[in-house]
């Protein structure tokens, strides 16, 4: 099974508002300290509209305002969860890891809207644990991941679960995405629920990633929608994975 997944027109849209609120890149220290000063002024202005105006000329001042104001407080709080990701990945490469019991967390290198470029949820849990060491690594292709579980291992590392965080759907998880979907299908860089008949290569890559695991590792997908079942019983991403990774525990979303 096939997937279109050409741009559609609102990405366009979705770049300009990631662009006006700072998303797509970072924040330079002087446009901080720009955002930040234009926010008292504006704290200020609304609290002497508020004081000394009508209060229907005081609403039309403040409105404008306040709108700036929520997108300034948007802009920081972005900026600072973009400086604590960063620090958090270099602090956990795994790069002088041994002789631990690991959770491995990876993240998805493609990321369109950019809710793959933030901690998710989960592994803002995981950070709060004690038992296990984390090692987070970003990945476009299987791969990638293979290579990263071989170099843990030689590390004696014990891989206690393989977390993947990556956008997806029922039937594919995306590492990677650029316009040829076959070709990043047989490449690792889309898992895709395909037919046991199709996409050999893509197979292989599969059984060669997860055959390194240890054999107690849970495979967590922290990627929307993967453990979803469709009313006609069509087997999903996740149950595909459980497939070519047999004696695994497979954990997704539906």
């Amino acid at each position: 099974m096939s997937l279109d997944v050409s741009p559609f027109r609102g990405h366009a849209l979705c770049n300009k508002i990631k662009d006006y609120f700072y998303l797509s890149h970072a924040l330079s220290p002087k446009k901080k300290w720009i955002e930040i000063a234009i926010s008292v002024a504006i704290v200020a202005i609304i609290i002497l509209c508020y004081l000394l105006l009508p209060p229907v000329v005081g609403l039309i001042i403040i409105m404008p305002c306040s709108f700036h104001l929520g997108r300034t407080i948007v802009i920081l709080l972005c900026d600072y969860g973009r400086n604590f990701c960063r620090k958090f990945k270099e602090r956990h490469d795994g790069t002088n890891v041994n002789n631990q019991d690991v959770i491995l967390y990876i993240s998805s290198k493609y990321d369109s809207n950019g809710a793959i470029t933030m901690l998710s949820t989960g592994l803002r849990k995981l950070m709060f644990q004690k038992k296990y060491q984390i090692v987070f690594k970003e990945a476009s292709s299987l791969d990638d991941i293979q290579q990263v579980i071989e170099n843990l291992k030689k590390q004696n590392n014990h891989i206690h679960s393989l977390w993947i965080s990556a956008h997806g759907n029922p039937e594919s998880i995306y590492l990677q995405e650029t316009g040829n979907y076959n070709a990043d299908v047989s490449n690792g860089r889309i898992l895709e629920n395909f037919p046991a008949r199709a996409h050999t290569i893509a197979q292989k890559k599969i059984k060669r990633c997860f055959s390194q695991l240890d054999k107690d590792s849970t495979i967590v997908l922290a990627s929307c929608s993967t453990g979803k079942v469709d009313a006609d019983g069509k087997i999903n991403i996740a149950q595909t994975i459980a497939t070519y990774a047999p004696g695994h525990r497979v954990i997704a979303p539906i």
